[in-house]
């Protein structure tokens, strides 16, 4: 496949978000598509495969496919498509049962799938996101493409799904790009890169395509914009030495100029050629000031600041005493400590039983992040917790894995944060969207045209505008970029409140917790800090 001089533009912003693109594909490629939320990758893969987006986005150039067979597992899947229990999904991908049995169960074993999930009476709205995401990854793989196309496969993967989906873009034989927040995957798979980006308040388009590592990219990136930004500060300083030098001449000669004497016209003459002189250099020097060479263009980092004087609880303070008999598929409120029937029948309209046995004190503000295998009940686990510290009164801010449970897609980004009808506070609701890198009129876009890396965002300034003591995060990097992530990471470390997290990010788990438990089928394990580093 290869793109020559492709473009997209995108009439309702009146922008490119892809600009003369040209690359070329090869089978050994495994290029890693980054770029900032909403600088149109999920729209550049959807257009590599040949959808049709003529509704919202205009093309030109050329995109030759050369014949190959293309598969992308998409970032998200549709409201009809989630409605369907996952058998029904998988096996209508295969209409004339020419699936490929041996690879199917092999694929089965490697990403620990159980196959008991593909005849289940639930829908694929009700899967918890990692379970999806294999179901997906199974899929792609059984279609054998030329070419996979994947649009964030690392979201919510539990470190096995994690580790499955590693061995199989290294090995793969296929051509493959993948977009993906998880920066280890990236510098562990990655063999070629493809940048997006938008620079300056112009929102620039460049697009960067190089065969190399992640990280040996990310290193070359930093170093040629610090070499252009010397090379640009060296020019101007050398240009303004040269004008400050003009402009002691300018000042003496028109000193000269004022004190010569009529007496002696001679001088005066001289003077005023080299006033003339003096003039003329000065128009050169300012045509030399429009060919200086700019400062390098970049995209500017989100910035995201909690406040530092926050209502936080005493060392001492009780948040949260957890007993529970029994997690099970749909809970919200621990049945336990109610008291619930035991029998076969309330199980069974309790759903499938996750864990039991479970434990969990906190006191005063602590850093704790829960990591188990998909499906164990992780978020089930996540809101009980987000409940029973509701009913005791905890300032907490909450940031789901589903974006929609709490949010109205028909709602623009400032309605979702603003508080009140102020002007005021509007306007600064827009400053701080402008500071997370929002468009003027992706502010005013319903948030269901938004991407998934624009609602997290969206999520994290609701959490700073809130000024909670405690945050619950689940999943809270998955739809962040690699670029963002770091931001992120780094915004959280100074945080001086307390964090309960679902997450698999390997950085963000060794580099933020104090505390990691592990969830199972017994309940809750903490782990030492060996067990950490091995994540």
């Amino acid at each position: 496949m290869f793109l020559k001089n492709f473009s997209i533009y995108l009439p309702a912003a009146d922008r490119y978000l892809v600009r003369d693109l040209s690359f070329s594909l090869q089978p050994q490629d495994k290029c890693a598509l980054i770029g900032e939320e909403g600088n149109g990758k999920s729209t550049l893969l959807a257009l590599m495969q040949g959808q049709d987006l003529s509704s919202y986005v205009q093309v030109t150039g050329d995109l030759d496919r050369e014949g190959a067979f293309i598969a992308r597992l998409p970032q998200s899947l549709s409201a009809e498509e989630l409605k369907k229990d996952p058998g029904t999904f998988l096996w209508e991908q295969f209409p004339d049962f020419d699936l490929d049995y041996d690879l199917f169960y092999r694929l089965l074993d490697e990403l620990k799938l159980d196959e008991g999930l593909l005849h289940r009476s639930v829908s694929l709205g009700q899967l918890s996101g990692g379970e999806r995401i294999k179901i997906l990854l199974l899929l792609v793989q059984l279609k054998k493409p030329d070419i996979y196309l994947l649009d964030e496969p690392s979201n919510n993967l539990d470190f096995e799904g994690l580790e499955a989906l590693e061995q199989f873009i290294s090995k793969s034989d296929k051509a493959l790009i993948f977009v993906s927040h998880d920066e280890l995957l990236l510098e562990n798979c990655a063999n070629a890169i493809l940048h997006i980006e938008h620079l300056g308040p112009e929102l620039i388009p460049r697009q960067t395509f190089v065969r190399t590592s992640y990280s040996d990219y990310r290193s070359r990136h930093l170093q040629r914009y610090q070499r252009e930004m010397s090379l640009a500060k060296k020019e101007r300083s050398q240009f303004d030495a040269k004008m400050r030098r003009h402009q002691q001449i300018f000042e003496r000669v028109q000193h000269e100029l004022r004190e010569v004497s009529r007496q002696d016209p001679e001088s005066a003459k001289n003077l005023k050629d080299k006033m003339r002189s003096v003039k003329a250099q000065e128009h050169r020097y300012n045509k030399e000031a429009e060919n200086l060479r700019a400062k390098p263009l970049k995209e500017r980092p989100i910035r995201l600041d909690f406040e530092e004087d926050l209502e936080l609880p005493h060392s001492s303070k009780e948040i949260l005493n957890l007993r529970l008999d029994e997690l099970r598929v749909g809970d919200h409120l621990p049945h336990g400590e109610a008291g619930g029937a035991d029998d076969a029948a309330d199980a069974a309209k309790k759903g499938r039983l996750l864990s039991r046995h479970m434990y969990l004190q906190i006191r005063g503000v602590e850093r704790i992040c829960i990591v188990g295998r998909n499906g164990c009940g992780k978020s089930t686990l996540l809101k009980i917790i987000r409940q029973k510290m509701l009913e005791n009164h905890i300032s907490l801010a909450y940031m789901p894995q589903n974006y929609f449970d709490a949010m109205d897609p028909g709602q623009t980004a400032i309605d979702f944060l603003s508080r009140s009808a102020y002007k005021s506070e509007h306007t600064a609701v827009r400053t701080f969207l402008g500071s997370l890198e929002f468009r003027p009129e992706e502010m005013f876009l319903p948030l269901g045209q938004l991407s998934g890396g624009q609602r997290a965002k969206l999520y994290l300034a609701k959490m700073v505008f809130s000024e909670a003591g405690y945050l619950l995060l689940d999943e809270p990097t998955r739809n962040l970029s690699p670029l963002s992530a770091p931001k992120l990471r780094a915004a959280l470390s100074k945080y001086t409140g307390g964090i309960i997290a679902v997450s698999h990010d390997r950085k963000f788990i060794r580099e933020l917790f104090d505390k990691v438990y592990r969830l199972d089928e017994e309940g809750l394990h903490l782990l030492d800090p060996d067990e950490i580093a091995a994540i």
